[in-house]
């Protein structure tokens, strides 16, 4: 999969990505979910990510495993 399209989609907690995940990806939108700083710097180990959409992304802070806006 080179492409993925997640916007609107409620996305809030921890993403956790490894080195070999999702190889091929390279186009990932997450525009218009929330997401907490962790989770941006997660989506870092993407080995071939070119292009991350966080368009109207609401930044989270997380305390004691739960999301704040």
């Amino acid at each position: 999969m080179e492409e993925l399209e997640l916007p609107l989609n409620s996305v809030c907690g921890t993403i956790e990505v490894s080195p070999g995940d999702f190889p091929k990806l390279q186009v990932l939108d997450l525009t218009y979910n929330r997401l907490s700083s962790d989770d941006i710097l997660n989506l870092g180990m993407l080995p071939n990510l070119k292009t991350l959409h966080l368009t109207g992304i609401q930044l989270c802070i997380c305390y004691r495993s739960k999301y704040y806006v």
